[in-house]
């Protein structure tokens, strides 16, 4: 099992895997139903385009940043 941590929103997370972390899994961890939802994902301050994400492999101490809409401005999640 290996272990990885991330800073997620500025938050740091540690995380167990056993192959290879997608940010895709780290998506779905924190946000319900985000297939459905429109969010915006950047990893070391890079854009990830929704296409990618199920291919953008994370390293150890990466930053990521979920941001989505809500009335009247964007809500960082």
């Amino acid at each position: 099992m290996n272990k990885i941590t991330l800073k997620i929103n500025g938050k740091i997370e540690y995380f167990n895997y056993k192959e290879k972390l997608i940010l895709s899994d780290i998506i779905k961890k924190f946000v319900k139903n985000y297939e459905k939802k429109n969010i915006a994902i950047a990893v070391n301050n890079n854009l990830i385009k929704k296409k990618d994400w199920h291919f953008k492999k994370l390293e150890n101490n990466d930053a990521i940043e979920i941001v989505m809409p809500f009335p009247g401005g964007w809500y960082k999640k």
